[in-house]
């Protein structure tokens, strides 16, 4: 009796633990996008061994778990299956919730795993990774200390980031010694809890900044950015009357002013190559007709004149100036 009675249990404990249920994509949605599964028959009724780890070897086994012994998840897939569509952000445990709702994503099992995947992703310019207790952005230089996982701390795309207002901290002992902050001309204060000096600012003005900077070194070049500018403009619309175009229709405009601005580079590059072959024939002539009669000689032939340091187009044209010394 007793031996029939291990025997009916472990029938009883074969026929209820068979079968392993488990979530998948591939299943039909009649059955609740749920795949069975036959456990291997040497795991089936084993009384003596817990069934949990009998479970977990076959998830394993079927690429449905993600624990801390298997490969980091690239940041790329995990973007493109869990990622909400239409979204710019996304905080960190937005991104480990959604490993429990998504049929099509593995069962995360170890949290180190997500925050490899994170880093992943950093370093290959996925993502951004904001930690909003610092205020302080990361992207693939330099990374964070360390990846958390909670409400505070958010993935950005890097489109979004690069729209979305930036923030710039210094330490105090540089700030001190600044002369635009003695002067009282520098924005960047410090904050209640933070020593460090704060400066907010969007990407438009860090842009714009760059481009008077910019601006200022080529004026101590003697070059202005400006004027140049402004002569491609009025080069291009010079053609037209009141400088108004003569068709409508958004086309037919795109197509003449592509045109105009074709002709304005052609009369450049020819006037360029013109002066260039000019610059060359009187070089020689300067020196079969100088050489033999100096002991050195200077030949000067510029396009520019130069009038107090700074460069002016010449009016007559061509500026020659020879410098010759006593004979030989």
């Amino acid at each position: 009796m007793k031996y029939a009675a291990e025997l009916d249990a472990r029938v009883a404990i074969t026929r209820a633990y068979k079968y392993l249920l488990y979530p998948s994509s591939g299943a039909p949605k009649s059955m609740q996008f749920l795949r069975r599964e036959t456990l291997p028959s040497q795991d089936q009724g084993e009384m003596d061994r817990d069934q949990t780890n009998v479970i977990l070897r076959v998830l394993k086994s079927l690429k449905k778990v993600q624990t801390a012994d298997e490969e980091v998840l690239p940041a790329m897939y995990v973007h493109s299956r869990a990622w909400v569509s239409n979204h710019t952000r996304m905080s960190t445990e937005e991104l480990r919730r959604t490993f429990a709702m998504k049929v099509s994503l593995r069962m995360l099992l170890d949290v180190g795993q997500l925050k490899q995947t994170i880093a992943n992703g950093v370093r290959t310019g996925t993502w951004i990774y904001y930690d909003a207790k610092q205020e302080i952005g990361y992207d693939q230089e330099p990374p964070p200390a360390s990846y958390q996982i909670g409400n505070d701390f958010y993935l950005y795309l890097p489109e979004q980031a690069r729209t979305t207002g930036l923030k710039a901290r210094f330490a105090p002992q540089i700030c001190v010694t600044c002369l635009f902050h003695q002067d009282g001309r520098c924005r960047a204060r410090p904050q209640k809890r933070d020593p460090r000096y704060l400066l907010a600012f969007t990407p438009q003005q860090a842009r714009a900044a760059q481009r008077r900077r910019q601006y200022r070194e080529q004026l101590d070049r003697g070059q202005n950015l400006r004027a140049a500018v402004e002569a491609t403009v009025r080069s291009v619309k010079h053609p037209f009357r009141a400088g108004k175009i003569p068709v409508r229709g958004q086309f037919r405009v795109t197509c003449l002013m592509i045109a105009s601005a074709i002709t304005v580079n052609v009369r450049r590059i020819y006037r360029y190559c013109t002066d260039q072959n000019l610059f060359s024939t009187f070089l020689l002539f300067a020196k079969s007709v100088f050489q033999p009669h100096a002991r050195a000689y200077t030949c000067v032939l510029a396009l520019d004149s130069i009038v107090e340091g700074r460069k002016h187009r010449s009016r007559s044209g061509l500026v020659v100036c020879f410098a010759s010394v006593s004979p030989v």
